[in-house]
Formats: C-alpha cells, sequence, structure tokens
C-alpha cells in the first residue's frame, strides 16, 4: 500500500530534526517513499487522533544509524509532528505488529495539500487499537498464565549435581549411553529428565531411565553427542558428568517470550488475542469450499471435522474422544494443504504425539516432512525427517525409485507401443464419428427452417379446434341447462298434481265455513256468561274477610299492661288477630323474628322426636358417622322445605313402618334430617336475639298499642262498609246470570278464548286453502306449456352438437398428423451434433497430443535412460557437500513441519520457519496455555485437536493437583492459587470449544479402538454432546477378542470390576509425613491377577489363538504415584511375565496411551466411606477408563466409590459405573474369586 500525505514540523520537531540534519525537509527528500509503521497512542482529547511513525534504516536504504521515531498528530490532510527522536535498534526488532499499519508514504513538507490524505487511509488508523492500552489488556489476561510457569520455577530451582562414573557403555547404534554412578538415590531421583554434560561436551544428551538398584542411569544422546561417540571422543578420561536442569529453564524463557509476543502484537493471526481472551470472539466468515477428494477412508464426522477445518479461517477444535482417529483427521488436514500448496506445523506437549501424525504421511510422494527437535526424544519413524537426515533420506529415496525405473522400463516401454497403437484405431473411429457429426448438423438446420411454418400450421389447426370445442362445450352446456330445466319442470308437474289429489273439494270447504260459525257463537255466549260469573266469585271472596266488633278491641285495650313477657306478647297478637304492619320498622322487624323463633322452636321439637326415632333403628357407630357426615354438609332451608321434609317422612311412616326400613335407607333419612335439625338450630341461636330485644322494647310497645287498636278499628270499619256494598253488586250480577238460557258452562275463561281462537284460526284456514286450490289449477297449465317449449330447444340444440363434433374430429386428425411431423422436426432440433461434433474434435486432439508425447517419448527415452545412468551415478556418489545443498533446498521446501509446543519457540526454529497457513496442535488438553501459545503464534490458521472431558497436563510427573497441593504446603500465599484452581475447572480448549459457533467446532463421534463394552464405561461422559460416543467396530467381540481365561474374567468379558471387601486387608494406607496413599491388598491382587493372565497367554498361544512371539501389552495404572511405585517394584522385581509387557503409571501419564489390556487400581477403602481424592474427577475416570483395547480390569471397591463416597456426584459416577459393569456381567466379588 502507498499513500501521500502532508507533514508539518512544529518548532519543537523541526529543532530536534535539525540537529541532526541541515534542514528538516532533506530528511525526506533522500528518497520518493520510506517504509513507515504507524502506531496510535492515547490522545488527550477525546477527537484528538495521536500516533506514532517509526522508521528503521533496516527497511530504507536512505537512512543509517538508529531508528527515527515521530510523534504526530493526525489532521484531515496529513500529519503535524509534535516530537522527533532516534531510538537504538535493538528496540524495534519487531516493526509489523498486529497493532500497527505498515504501508509505503511519500511525505510532502511545503504546505498541507487538500484532498491527498485519502479518507480511508485515515479511517484504517482511526480504527487501529492503541497499542499500549492492547498490549496492557494482554498482559493483565495473560497474568493468568504465570502461575503454571510459577510452578515448573518452583520444581526446577535445584542446583547442577557433578558427579563421577565406574562404568560407561553404549548401545549398538550410539543413540544410548549407561552410566553406573556413585550417586545417592535422593541424588538419583532428582536428576531424572536433566540435561547431561562431559568434559568438553555441554548438553551431550538427558537422562531417560534411572535404576536406583544397580544405581545406573540411561543418557539419551543428542547428534552430536552420537557422532563424537562414534568417534570414541565424547568421554573424557576424569570420568566426570554433570546433571544440569538448564534446559528446563531455557524452555521457561521461551514460554515467558511468548507472553510478551502476544503482548506486542506479534502473532501472525491478528485476531489471535481475541480467540484466546474475548467470550465471544469475532471471527472472519467459513469460506466456500470446492468439492473435497479425501486421501484417507473417513467417516461421517471426520469429514465434517475436515471440511470444516479447511473452510474456517481463524481456529477451528476439534473434539477427539478416545479412539475417534483424531491422528487420521490431521493427515487428511496435512495432505490437503500440501495439495493446495499451504504450509502446516503439526505440534504437540509430547514428542510421541508430533511422531504419530507424521507417520501417516511417510508414503505421500508430494509431503516433504521435516521433523524439528532434539534427535533422542524423537521416536525411530520420525528421525528420518530430522534436519541432519533429510538430505540422505532424500538421497535414498530418490536413488530407489531412479533405480526402480532402470528396471521397470522394458516394461513400460512395450506399454507404450501397445497404447500408440490403440490410440491409433481410437483416432480413426474419431474421424468416421466426426463425419457422421457434420451430416447430422445438416439435417438439423433443415429441420430448423421446416419447423416454424409446420408451426403456424400447427397454430391455425389448434385455434379452429379450439374454435369448434368452444361451440361444442356452449351447446353441451344449453343441453345440460335444458335437460335439468325440463327434470325441474317435470317434477313440479308431478307434485302439483299429487297436491291437487290431497287437498279437499270446495264443497267440503264451505260445509267446514259454516259448521265453524256455528261453534264461534256458541262460544261467545258461554263467554259472556263466565266473565259474570267470575265477577261474582270475586265479590264473595273479598267479603269473606273476618271483620270484628267494637267489644273486641275494648277488650284488646284492657289487657295492654298485661304484657309483661314476650311470650303473652305472641299469644296477644294472635288472639286479637293484629298485624305488625302498623308498628315501625325497627319493633316490627322484631315481632316478625321472635314470631320466626316460635315457629321454628317449635319445628325444632319435631325433629329431634323423629331424628330419636330413627336412631332407635340403628347403631351407636352408625349414629356417630351420620352425625359427623351431617356436620361436614351443613345445609340451608326455607320453612316450606322443612315442613314439606317432615310431611314427606310422615307420609313414608305411614305407608312403611321404620322396622321394615333398608339400613341404606334409615341412614339416608336420618343424615338429612340431622342436617335438617343443625340448620333450624343455627336458625334458633341466630333469632333467639330477638326474644331479648323484644322483652327490653315492651315498654315502648305497650305504648304504641293504643295507636295501633286504633288504626285496626279504623281498617275494620272500612272492612264492613265495602262489606254492604258488594252485596248489592251480588244481587245485581246474580240477575244477569239468572238471564242467560243456557247451562253453565264448565270451561274456564282462559279455555273459551283459546278455542273462540282456534275456530277462528280454523275459518281462516278455510279461506286460504280455497284460494290456493284456484292458484294450482292455474300453475298446472302454465307448466304444460313451458314442458313444451324446452323439447322443441332440445331439438334444436342436439343438431347444433352433431354438427361441431364432426368438424372437431376432422381438424383433430389433420393436427396430429402436424404433431407428429414436427416432433420428427424437434428431435432432429434438440440433438448436439455441434457439441457431439466438438467433443469428438477435443477428444480427437486430445489423442493425438497424447500420440505425439508418447512418440516424443519414445525418441527421448535413450535420452532419459541415460539421464538416469547419469542420476544413480550422481546420486550414488554424492558427496557430504552435495547432501548439505539438498538439505538445505529440502529445508526450504518443507510443506509439513512437526516439533514440539515448546521446541517451536527455539530460535533456530523461528529462524527457518517463523510462518505457518495452519498450525495443527494435537493433544491440546495435555499442553499447558504457555505451550499452546508458542506455535499458535505462527500460525494463520489455528487448529486445536484435543478432548476435554480428558485430564489437564502434568506438571513433570505429578498432576496438577499433587503440585498445588505440595507448593500451598510449603507456600499457603502461592498468588498464581486462583488462576490455577480456575483452569482445573475449565481448561483453555474447553472454553473455547463451548464458545465458538457450531461452523468452527466438531466432535468425533465414533472411536475404533475399544471393545464397545469398555465403550460404554465412558458413553456418558458424552452424553450431552452432539452424536454422543459410538462405537465403529462392525464386531466388537471378533475384532478386540482376547482369547484369555482366567478365574478372574472369561473371554466373554472385556470389562471386569474386581470388588475388594472393606476389611483390614483391602484398606487404603497414608504415607507417613506425605498426601499419597497405596493399598496393599489390592496389590496382592494385581500380583494374582498377572500371574492368571501370563498363564491365559501361554494357553492361547498353545492352542493356536495368538502367535507364538506376541506379547500382550498391560498397562497396570492407579491414582496414586506412590501405589505405581509399588506396583513398578512387583512387576520389575517380583513377578516373572515372560508373554506379557506390562508397562506401570499413573493415570495421568497413560494419557494418550493405549494397550490391550489395562488393570486399574483405585486404592481407595476406608469403612466410614470419604472423599476419593483424585478419582472424583471424571476426567481422570474418563483417562483410566479408556486406554484399553480388548480388556478393562476395575481392582477396588465399589462399595466405597458408589455408596460411601463424600459427594454425591462422585457417588452417581460410579453408581453408573457399576451398572454398566454389572449389565456386561463383569462384577466379580474378590472373596468369592478366593484371593485374599
Amino acid at each position: 500500500m502507498r499513500q501521500e500525505c502532508s507533514l508539518i514540523l512544529t518548532k519543537t520537531a523541526r529543532a530536534k530534526m535539525e540537529a541532526h540534519y541541515e534542514k528538516a525537509e532533506q530528511l525526506f527528500n533522500k528518497q520518493s517513499f520510506y517504509r513507515v509503521h504507524i502506531e496510535r497512542e492515547a490522545a488527550q482529547e477525546v477527537d484528538e487522533l495521536k500516533v506514532k511513525l517509526i522508521i528503521s534504516p533496516t527497511e530504507n536504504k536512505a537512512l543509517q544509524g538508529d531508528v527515527i521515531v515521530m510523534h504526530c498528530l493526525c489532521k484531515e490532510d496529513g500529519f503535524v509532528v509534535v516530537n522527533y527522536q532516534l531510538e537504538q535498534q535493538r528496540y524495534h526488532q519487531h516493526l509489523a505488529t498486529n497493532y500497527r499499519l505498515s504501508l509505503d508514504i511519500k511525505f510532502i513538507t511545503e504546505t498541507f495539500r487538500k484532498g491527498i490524505f485519502a479518507k480511508p487511509f485515515r479511517t484504517k488508523i482511526a480504527n487501529l487499537p492503541i497499542a499500549k492500552e492492547r498490549s496492557a489488556y494482554v498482559q493483565k489476561r495473560i497474568a493468568g498464565w504465570e502461575g503454571y510457569l510459577q510452578i515448573q520455577e518452583s520444581k526446577e530451582t535445584q542446583n547442577d549435581i557433578e558427579a563421577s562414573y565406574r562404568n560407561a557403555y553404549f548401545n549398538d547404534s550410539f543413540t544410548k549411553l549407561t552410566l553406573q554412578l556413585s550417586l545417592t538415590s535422593k541424588q538419583l531421583q532428582q536428576i531424572e529428565n536433566y540435561g547431561v554434560s562431559f568434559t568438553g561436551h555441554a548438553e551431550a544428551g538427558s537422562v531417560s531411565k534411572i535404576n536406583k538398584e544397580d544405581k545406573t542411569i540411561t543418557v539419551e544422546l543428542r547428534g552430536k553427542a552420537q557422532r563424537a561417540a562414534r568417534k570414541r571422543e565424547l568421554l573424557h578420561s576424569d570420568k566426570l558428568v554433570t546433571f544440569s536442569n538448564r534446559a528446563t529453564l531455557i524452555q521457561l524463557q521461551r514460554l515467558r517470550g511468548g507472553f510478551k509476543a502476544l503482548a506486542n502484537g506479534l502473532a501472525v493471526n491478528p485476531n489471535l488475542e481475541q480467540i484466546l481472551f474475548d467470550k465471544k470472539p469475532t471471527l472472519e466468515p467459513p469460506q466456500e469450499l470446492a468439492p473435497i477428494t479425501f486421501y484417507n477412508t473417513l467417516n461421517e464426522y471426520q469429514q465434517d471435522a475436515v471440511r470444516g477445518a479447511l473452510a474456517a479461517s481463524d481456529i477451528f477444535t476439534i473434539q477427539g474422544p478416545p479412539g475417534t482417529g483424531k491422528t487420521t483427521v490431521i493427515s487428511e488436514i496435512c495432505l490437503q494443504n500440501v495439495r493446495a500448496g499451504k504450509r502446516t506445523l503439526i505440534a504437540s506437549q509430547s514428542n510421541l504425539a508430533v511422531d504419530n501424525a507424521l507417520g501417516r504421511l511417510l508414503k505421500d510422494v508430494d509431503t516433504r516432512i521435516l521433523r524439528f527437535g532434539r534427535t533422542e526424544s524423537i521416536e525411530e519413524e520420525g528421525r528420518p525427517f530430522i534436519e541432519d537426515n533429510v538430505g540422505y533420506y532424500w538421497l535414498e529415496q530418490t536413488l530407489a525409485a531412479v533405480q526402480a525405473d532402470i528396471v521397470q522400463q522394458p516394461t513400460v516401454a512395450q506399454e507404450q507401443a501397445a497404447k500408440i497403437t490403440a490410440l491409433q484405431t481410437e483416432r480413426q473411429q474419431l474421424q468416421q464419428a466426426i463425419t457422421q457429426a457434420e451430416a447430422d448438423i445438416v439435417q438439423k438446420n433443415e429441420a430448423e427452417q421446416a419447423l416454424p411454418k409446420l408451426r403456424e400450421q400447427m397454430l391455425a389447426c389448434k385455434a379452429q379446434i379450439d374454435e369448434a370445442d368452444e361451440k361444442k362445450q356452449a351447446l353441451l352446456n344449453q343441453q345440460q341447462a335444458l335437460n335439468e330445466q325440463l327434470i325441474a319442470q317435470l317434477n313440479q308437474l308431478e307434485q302439483l298434481f299429487e297436491q291437487q289429489q290431497r287437498e279437499p273439494t270446495v264443497a267440503e270447504l264451505t260445509e267446514r265455513m259454516a259448521r265453524y260459525a256455528k261453534q264461534q257463537q256458541t262460544y261467545k255466549t258461554e263467554l259472556a256468561y263466565q266473565h259474570v260469573a267470575q265477577q261474582l266469585a270475586q265479590l264473595t271472596v273479598t267479603h269473606s274477610q273476618k271483620v270484628y266488633d267494637q267489644a273486641h278491641y275494648d277488650d284488646a285495650e284492657r289487657f295492654i299492661a298485661t304484657l309483661t313477657t314476650a311470650e303473652r306478647v305472641a299469644r296477644y297478637f294472635k288472639h286479637y288477630g293484629l298485624s305488625v304492619r302498623h308498628f315501625p320498622r325497627g319493633l316490627g322487624d322484631t315481632l316478625r323474628s321472635y314470631g320466626q323463633l316460635t315457629k321454628h322452636q317449635q319445628l325444632q321439637v319435631e325433629l329431634k322426636q323423629i331424628i330419636s326415632e330413627l336412631a332407635t333403628h340403628l347403631t351407636e357407630q352408625q349414629y356417630a358417622m351420620c352425625k359427623q357426615q351431617a356436620i361436614a354438609k351443613q345445609g340451608h332451608f326455607s320453612m316450606t322445605k322443612l315442613q314439606q321434609g317432615l310431611h314427606s317422612l310422615q307420609d313414608k311412616i305411614a305407608l312403611v313402618p321404620l322396622a321394615q326400613w333398608q339400613e341404606q335407607e334409615l341412614l339416608t333419612w336420618l343424615q338429612a334430617f340431622m342436617v335438617m335439625s343443625m340448620y333450624v338450630h343455627r336458625k334458633c341461636q341466630q333469632l333467639a336475639v330477638s326474644e331479648l330485644t323484644l322483652t327490653q322494647e315492651l315498654p315502648y310497645l305497650r305504648s304504641l298499642l293504643p295507636n295501633v287498636l286504633r288504626q285496626e278499628r279504623f281498617m275494620n270499619d272500612f272492612i264492613r262498609q265495602t262489606a254492604t256494598n258488594h252485596s248489592q253488586q251480588q244481587q245485581a250480577l246474580t240477575e244477569q246470570l239468572q238471564a242467560f238460557t243456557i247451562t253453565a258452562p264448565t270451561a274456564s275463561i282462559a279455555t273459551l278464548n283459546n278455542q273462540l281462537q282456534q275456530v277462528a284460526q280454523a275459518q281462516l284456514d278455510v279461506e286460504l286453502q280455497l284460494i290456493q286450490l284456484q292458484r294450482l289449477e292455474q300453475q298446472l297449465v302454465d307448466v304444460q306449456q313451458l314442458i313444451k317449449q324446452i323439447e322443441q330447444q332440445q331439438q334444436q340444440v342436439e343438431a347444433a352438437i352433431t354438427e361441431q363434433t364432426e368438424l372437431s374430429r376432422e381438424k383433430n386428425k389433420e393436427g396430429s398428423e402436424l404433431q407428429r411431423q414436427a416432433k420428427a422436426l424437434k428431435q432432429l432440433q434438440q440433438t448436439t451434433p455441434e457439441h457431439t461434433k466438438k467433443e469428438l474434435q477435443q477428444a480427437l486432439q486430445q489423442i493425438v497430443a497424447q500420440c505425439e508425447v508418447l512418440e516424443e517419448q519414445q525418441r527421448q527415452q535413450p535420452l532419459i535412460d541415460e539421464l538416469r545412468q547419469t542420476w544413480t551415478s550422481l546420486l550414488a556418489g554424492a558427496t557430504d557437500e552435495d547432501v548439505s545443498k539438498i538439505r538445505e533446498m529440502y529445508v526450504r521446501h518443507a510443506n509439513v513441519v512437526g516439533t514440539t509446543c515448546v521446541a517451536s519457540a527455539r530460535a533456530e526454529f523461528t529462524n527457518s520457519f517463523d510462518t505457518f497457513d495452519t498450525v495443527i496442535i494435537d493433544e491440546v488438553s495435555k499442553a499447558t496455555p504457555p505451550e499452546l501459545l508458542l506455535p499458535m503464534l505462527k500460525g494463520k490458521q489455528i487448529i486445536l485437536v484435543g478432548d476435554h472431558h480428558q485430564l489437564p497436563p502434568l506438571l513433570g510427573d505429578d498432576t496438577l493437583e499433587e503440585t498445588m497441593a505440595q507448593i500451598l504446603q510449603n507456600n499457603p500465599t502461592f498468588e498464581g492459587k486462583q488462576e490455577l484452581a480456575q483452569l482445573l475447572k475449565e481448561s483453555l480448549f474447553e472454553r473455547l470449544f463451548k464458545q465458538l459457533p457450531a461452523a468452527n467446532k466438531q466432535m468425533l463421534a465414533i472411536q475404533y479402538r475399544m471393545h464397545e463394552q469398555i465403550m460404554q464405561s465412558i458413553a456418558p461422559f458424552y452424553a450431552d454432546e452432539a452424536g454422543g460416543l459410538q462405537c465403529g467396530l462392525s464386531d466388537s467381540d471378533a475384532l478386540r477378542d482376547h482369547y484369555l481365561q482366567t478365574s478372574y474374567f472369561t473371554r466373554a468379558n472385556h470389562l471386569v470390576w474386581l470388588d475388594t471387601p472393606t476389611t483390614s486387608e483391602f484398606e487404603e494406607q497414608q504415607m507417613p509425613n506425605g498426601t499419597s496413599r497405596f493399598n496393599e491388598g489390592e496389590l496382592t491382587t494385581i500380583a494374582n491377577l498377572l500371574r492368571e493372565t501370563n498363564e491365559a497367554v501361554a494357553t492361547a498361544k498353545q492352542a493356536g489363538l495368538l502367535p507364538q512371539d506376541s506379547q500382550k501389552s498391560v498397562g497396570v495404572i492407579s491414582f496414586y504415584g506412590e501405589q505405581v511405585k509399588r506396583l513398578t517394584r512387583l512387576v520389575t522385581q517380583e513377578l516373572n511375565l515372560p508373554h506379557l509387557l506390562v508397562r506401570t503409571g499413573t493415570v495421568d501419564k497413560f494419557q494418550g496411551m493405549e494397550m490391550d489390556i489395562v488393570v486399574v487400581s483405585m486404592v481407595r477403602n476406608a469403612q466410614k466411606g470419604g472423599d476419593v481424592g483424585f478419582a472424583k474427577d471424571y476426567r481422570r475416570l474418563n483417562v483410566a477408563l479408556s486406554r484399553a483395547r480388548q480388556l478393562l480390569v476395575l481392582v477396588g471397591s465399589s462399595d466405597m466409590f458408589a455408596n460411601k463416597a463424600r459427594q454425591a456426584p462422585t457417588r452417581s459416577m460410579y453408581q453408573t459405573l457399576k451398572q454398566t459393569v454389572q449389565q456386561a456381567g463383569g462384577l466379580q466379588q474378590v472373596e468369592a474369586i478366593g484371593v485374599m
């Protein structure tokens, strides 16, 4: 990118610049464009854009000396330089970073020029992060990773150890050296993995194996030391050796260098820091991929993983549970990158993982593998690709290929001659086919010319057919309408005739009219009679009201003073027929309530008597049950309902005595009357207050009674006068009734009115029937005429339909012929003789070219043979100088490089390989974040392969938990504790796998390592993942048959738990002054198990089931280091197992390994239960269960883990495991086997 921009100097900047140049402008005129790196700085104002321009003499030939640094303000049209300074180049070793914008700039210093400072350029500057702030953010976030390094430093603070050796001898290849030392056991343990130096030969190798019994060590020699050993120059006469951990400390420096590089923005992928630290990093969208040809056989999940990895721009994560083919996927990605011309780095925490991945690529001729690392640490299959060896390896492979070509040349010449003859024959056939294609082209052209005319004729014919069809269809529609109309009229005619038959005659209707008139007159007379009788009855009722004389009311006034109780008041009102309506409202309500109280009290007496009678026919329990149910119901009744209930029961008793009632019937009635009695009791309680109130108001009542009696006298006089008037009216109405000549009717007024209305309606119906008869006769005439008209129209339509049908038939025949001709022409038109001719010509050209190539090869063959002989001579006689040049060229063009994470930061590696198109890191879970960072810094694209359901990394031989526990014991205030604890809960890989979008991750769900029974033991750990975990073995029993039979397991068993008791022999024990544990009972059981397994292998060999020279690989592992030490001593010193290849180790150490048989010593067993320590981590259990291919044997107390473990999740986990073992038929009690 190039850009012109104005540059204005402040006085301060100009003065500083002119201290080095005569004029400031002189600097910018030295060359046209300068390579400039722009870094954004923190501004003092909100709208201010402040930057730093860095110009180095290493990139600008016109400059010399130090690096120019200008601090500027970025304006609309250029830069204003506010300060100028020179800085030494050692402070600017990395000029281009992710925080800087690098480009070529031409500075114009005369004045600001409008418009030359492009807006997109200024936008890019504004979008830069403020470098110091971003760097500080990264440093803050990465500080949590410092805890890993602090732990490692705490383990590597020992001084160098010098010792003398008594004996020394090399292996046959001079790659290993065995020394017998005069060191204590503690010193021997301390120097494991230390570097080894001899007088005159520093860093000769490292300690790989220690035998404390013999006090011997094995040293893996480096390449330079191996060459010195072959020349007898490695060992000095002083027999002194120095052991140092300097290499480990250097590694720590490299890890911190990774921190610094990330903070300074030196990652190849500018998004790396966001990927590592942001919760939801912004990623580039996946690329569109062309169809992929896979070079390995992959299942659907593996294919999706490869596609996703190739499409991802920034990062892709692959979760690979045990045995799911992670290495196959890695090799496929490498092969795809090789074909695409990309360079790939394969890195891992361990050399074994790197060599395993590279081993899949050995047979691909286009893949140029380079293995970087210490020779002694690299597996045998990776050593040919070490930089020192690749020249010789390429030389040997190329020489072998040329010699093979020379041997095969006669056969190749014969094949070439036969192929030329076949191609010439095919050439003649193609020429004939081209001639035929040309004739077809002529026919096609003629068809194209005739087809338009034919189409016009077809269109005209079709138009005539459509017109005839339309007319015919219209006529058919008309015919159908006429038919429907005719049918409708015929139906109507039939209905009219039927209706005429049903209707009465005119004479019948006239006779009915006369009869209805006579009935109407009779009903009117009877109705008049009933109206008079009704009036007379009403007067009689009114006159029946009781009338008292004056003495009655005088007597009542004399007894007012005697009203001293509520009861007397009630009898007084009843005797003298007094009403409460003349009293004030409050007193009147009290009198009414007291009246109701009296009635309810009387009713309550009757109800109790009835309940008593019913109860005599039931038991006490039944009576109590009814009472309880009645209390629960609580009904509400009116006085009328209560009296009706009493009468109903009395009537029923009168018909059927209680002694004859059914028990259920008695219970039902008793419960009902109990509910009624309870209601009446509650009502009496509510009304009881009225008696008290009335008693209190008796004086008031007595004071009102004289006035009330006067009103009663007045009403009595009014009733007497009304009765006199009614007598006169009765006499008049009686005379009217006697005047009627008819017998007194029995029907009521309402009945007579109804009968009168019915007669009137009947008269109206007869009149309507007469009118309908007249209309019906006229409709019959009209329908008969309409039917005749429809029949005439039908005849006319049928004739027209016949005419149009004939016309359509003729035109369809003509059209069919035209279609046949058009189809034939169209088939000719649709043929592609031109394309066929072109393809044939291309094929002919290819054949001619192939013939020419083969013929040219025949002509050149003598020269090729001569060159091959020359190549053979040159390769066979290649000098060391030739091999060195070959090595340099090979390294320069290597497209797949493998190394460990830490080794990728070595200076010699970085100098040769600073950038990779793709960085693949395998077994991510086993590496610490600082280790992962080093190769990640080099990749444009990063692919992480691991399994967060397996263990976090080891630090030395100990788990991270063990190391942290030891450090906290020595240093309770350890600063990195919190950060490490968080990383223990959720690793970097786990966080990325969860946070990244679906397009940037894939789980491999099909495993091929272990028998399906064993797989079921770890399947719950992956149940929540997409697809779960599936078995890819077509027949587990056949493909993972161990062929063994012992008292502990049968040939059908592949998952076994030897369940130990909670007796003292099998109790766990803890090391004095330590945290590690061991279990002697399990050691005894495992010893017997291994002996029987060894014998079973021998038996299987004798039966021909196993090869005679084979050994079963057996891993004996435990959660605790002390138990592993005892297991190692057991296997190496006490047992003789010639048919087994046994390896011991902690569960953590075995991550990444696999064996035919794995035995897990679980150690923890306490009668009271408690914490199960490291075994509660499901990831550790997952690793322990997934190492075996054919047989997995657990040795430990299922009761301790499944029932007595302190944490509920731990118990649940082991209960699930126990159920899985039981379902596989593998749960064995140790006592039952007889092993104690």
